[in-house]
């Protein structure tokens, strides 16, 4: 129903054309973790529990997997070239999902532009509007979130208008004006301001379904009931008027738009151009050719102006600034009906009559309503650009509801049906004549998530499956276009679809297809569908059948040649060692890497799982290569890294693919797996931020010692000693081990262990104990009890013997204080070396030291 660039939330409505279902708010900015994509992939049935469990490796059979085009051959590489492709499936579906604010039977969402949503509560017939601001949007509960919202007219009686489901009028701008309409063409719009004011503009009595705009110029105009009003401080002026009730000419941007409602066997229909600004859009019919556009009243100010400027050079001045009101010595010099001091309504009046008069014989070319009604709906009756400025023209049945006028962009890119036979939708844009179609750049997003490889076999496929796809990628016209499609039968049938735009329709379902990927059967209503163009040419849309099964994208078109060509950004995140083991080298790197369009600022932070792994060094690895460009000074810390880049004028947009920052890491000597996930800001040139996938990866570490859940511990004790803290204990697997201390009592412990046969070893001064040997299974811990050190390694040599006996007699009897004394043979540390250490060296004599692995 609608969309806001500020705030990237769009809005999908519920229920039909005046039904008053409610509404969800849709967060398209949302990301996902990637257990949380993977877990959608599954319920999608991409893949299963097997293919996904070692993700970003392989599982250890691919041949189950052929459906995607793997076999036991296929590299890692390939696998994640798949994977990829379904998380972005499964990545599109959760941000159709990603749902901020939902509102049931009784909120009816009317209109939304820049940051100002309008919305109605009540039943038909009796409601309240208001405007709100999405920025306000901080929980998922209506009533909570309309308190925050203006109350701007609270009674509307809108009870069985058609211009109620919002399919002819634009209800708020860009400024935050509001324009609501009547009941039955009966009242008059209600117009409010930001500040609150309400004013009045009468509706049509006869016609009950005129279109109304409300454009973003300062100040705004109403388009709408053969009239233009600007919306003045003071309230509307009335400054344009056209004979041609039913026909709506704005100015958006650089071009012209047109709409024109005729009545045909279905209602009202419209018909929708668009021209290069300046370009009068003309009818032609047969040989005679009326002018589509009537000339406003500006127009004629500006013609009467060249004609003056010669003719009465005193008077020009009159028509210049038209519909400025002109100055008061001015006016005065001119005289009646002119005069100083009159209002610019009173003013306006006036010229408007006069210039009628001045050029009521000279602009005549005019076919009359009806017969303009009827050419149309005959379908004999050409529209055009003149001067061969021809943007885009449309005719047909545009879809109800939605439109047109949400559908335009500034930059001449407009949404349209792509047929009343089957679903889907085009984008036409500015520079050609050609259009590409919404499943056309939903495919192209899907497909550019693979390598060249699978896209090469995939499209190798479809040539030999389906007639679209044999000139692939170049568009050759054919001579029938399959409009509908069975299993019995292909056949052409008529449409309004060129053949072009309808071949790349076509391979859009055709590759979505191929891709596992399920889109909706049958018409697609753009209330459905959810398709929502801004001024910028960003196009988001979720589509899905009655509402369920959302997926959604949000792409810039940038031109119908590349076929829609998406600025979905990816920051993936590489390791250099997806494992790494600290025994060989606890260095390691991981680099962000970027792929994508339009990308012109970027502003990327992660962030490490556990500090088991830690950065210490980051720098940026020259993504943008010799553009010039600015850099914030890049910030890390043990478990994060952060880095902003922008190019700087007059730099194109970075399109591509290239690393971002690379990161310096060190693992410690554990086995633990770390996550690398990353939050990340992609702007284009505009300062509009792009849709952004994000890729984390995981690093495990592995010693080859840990791993499990088990554990190896014991008491160490030494006669006569009370403090026991500080002894090594090492424990020792393939020549892997690790150290721990004991505490004040003796006790150690080894935790997280895997299964396997560890050596123990413990080495403190003075004294040795054989090794211990403990055998872990089944995860099972083991508890090795009391350990008594024996004293008498005086020399420290890892044995108790001769050496150690020599050097006690060479001290025997010295006392603490003598010369001679050594602490070290004063084994029971009384102070003096006597009987008493000899007995216990000699009790020990022939122990050695189990010697950890250096």
């Amino acid at each position: 129903m609608g969309f806001s660039d500020e705030t990237g939330y769009l809005i999908r409505r519920f229920g039909g054309e005046f039904s008053n279902s409610g509404f969800d708010v849709i967060d398209t900015k949302a990301s996902f973790t990637q257990e949380e994509q993977i877990a959608k992939a599954l319920e999608l049935g991409n893949g299963d529990d097997s293919f996904w469990s070692n993700y970003p490796l392989p599982p250890q059979s691919l041949d189950s997997y052929s459906f995607l085009g793997l076999s036991s051959a296929s590299t890692t590489e390939e696998y994640q070239d798949v994977a990829r492709s379904l998380l972005a499936d499964a990545r599109a579906r959760l941000k159709g999902q990603a749902v901020v604010l939902s509102a049931p039977t009784g909120y009816h969402p009317k209109g939304i532009a820049g940051n100002h949503f309008v919305l109605t509560k009540g039943v038909v017939g009796s409601r309240e509007v208001y405007r709100c601001d999405l920025s306000s949007i901080v929980t998922n509960d209506i009533d909570q979130f309309i308190s925050t919202c203006n109350l701007m007219i609270p009674y509307q009686n809108d009870e069985g208008t058609r211009l109620d489901d919002g399919a002819y009028t634009r209800f708020v701008n860009n400024s935050g004006y509001l324009l609501y309409p009547p009941s039955y063409g009966k009242d008059d719009f209600s117009v409010v301001y930001p500040d609150g004011a309400r004013y009045s503009i009468p509706a049509h009595s006869s016609i009950d379904a005129i279109p109304f705009y409300l454009s973003d110029d300062t100040p705004p105009k109403v388009y709408g009931n053969g009239s233009v009003y600007e919306l003045s401080e003071s309230g509307p002026n009335l400054i344009e008027t056209t004979i041609d009730l039913w026909r709506m000419d704005i100015e958006r941007g650089g071009y012209l738009y047109s709409q024109y409602y005729h009545a045909a066997r279905n209602g009202f229909v419209p018909a929708f151009y668009f021209c290069e600004k300046g370009s009068d859009i003309i009818q032609t019919s047969g040989s005679e050719i009326y002018s589509r556009i009537d000339f406003s009243y500006k127009d004629k100010a500006m013609m009467l102006y060249e004609v003056m400027s010669v003719q009465a050079p005193e008077v020009a001045p009159l028509y210049q600034n038209y519909p400025e009101l002109p100055s008061d010595e001015l006016l005065d010099s001119i005289g009646g009906p002119f005069y100083a001091g009159m209002s610019e309504g009173e003013y306006i009046s006036v010229l408007n009559q006069s210039m009628d008069d001045e050029l009521g014989g000279i602009i005549t070319n005019y076919q009359p309503i009806e017969q303009l009604d009827n050419d149309i709906a005959n379908t004999t009756l050409n529209l055009a650009c003149k001067d061969g400025k021809s943007i885009s023209s449309r005719q047909g049945s545009f879809p109800s509801p939605g439109g047109p006028f949400d559908y335009m962009s500034d930059n001449g890119l407009l949404v349209m049906a792509a047929n009343g036979l089957h679903h889907g939708a085009l984008v036409r844009e500015a520079s050609s004549q050609e259009a590409m179609s919404l499943n056309g750049v939903i495919a192209d997003y899907m497909l550019e998530s693979l390598d060249e490889k699978n896209r090469d076999r995939i499209i190798e496929e479809l040539r030999s499956e389906s007639q679209f796809f044999i000139s692939y990628p170049e568009i050759t016209p054919l001579t029938k276009i399959t409009m509908i499609e069975s299993e019995e039968e292909k056949k052409a049938v008529p449409g309004d679809v060129p053949v072009n735009d309808a071949i790349h329709h076509f391979r859009g379902i055709e590759i979505l297809k191929k891709l596992g990927v399920n889109i909706p059967n049958g018409d697609t209503e753009f209330g459905n569908a959810n398709i929502q163009i801004s001024g910028a040419g960003v196009v988001s849309y979720a589509i899905g059948k009655d509402n369920t099964d959302m997926w959604l994208v949000k792409a810039k078109v940038v031109s119908s040649d590349d076929s829609g060509d998406s600025a979905i950004v990816e920051i993936v995140v590489n390791p250099a060692d997806s494992v790494i083991d600290p025994y060989d080298n606890p260095a390691s790197q991981f680099s962000i890497d970027v792929s994508g369009s339009d990308v012109y600022g970027l502003d990327v932070s992660c962030n490490l799982s556990s500090s088991s792994l830690t950065i210490n060094n980051a720098t940026y690895n020259s993504l943008f290569g010799l553009k010039d460009s600015m850099t914030l000074p890049i910030v890390f810390d043990d478990g994060s890294v952060t880095g902003t880049e922008t190019l700087v004028a007059p730099e194109l947009p970075f399109e591509g693919e290239g690393s971002f920052v690379l990161a310096d890491v060190i693992a410690e000597f554990t086995t633990e797996d770390v996550d690398v996930v990353c939050a990340a800001e992609v702007s284009d040139q505009d300062g509009n931020l792009l849709q952004v996938g994000l890729t984390p990866a995981t690093i495990t570490i592995d010693d080859g010692v840990h791993g499990g859940g088990a554990s190896v511990s014991g008491t160490i004790t030494i006669p006569g000693v009370d403090d026991l803290s500080g002894i090594e204990v090492v424990l020792t697997i393939d020549g892997r081990q690790v150290t721990v201390v004991t505490d004040a009592d003796g006790n150690f412990s080894f935790d997280g262990l895997r299964d396997g046969e560890f050596t123990i070893s413990m080495n403190t001064e003075n004294y040795v104990q054989s090794c211990q040997e403990a055998t872990v299974t089944d995860g099972d811990s083991v508890d090795l009890g009391n350990i008594e050190m024996l004293a008498g390694d005086i020399n420290a040599d890892g044995a108790i013997d001769i050496a150690d006996f020599t050097y006690m007699a060479a001290r025997y009897r010295a006392q603490q204080g003598d010369a001679d004394y050594d602490a070290k043979a004063d084994l029971n540390s009384d102070g003096i070396i006597n009987i008493q250490d000899l007995a216990i060296l000699a009790s020990h004599f022939g122990s050695t030291q189990c010697n950890p692995v250096q």
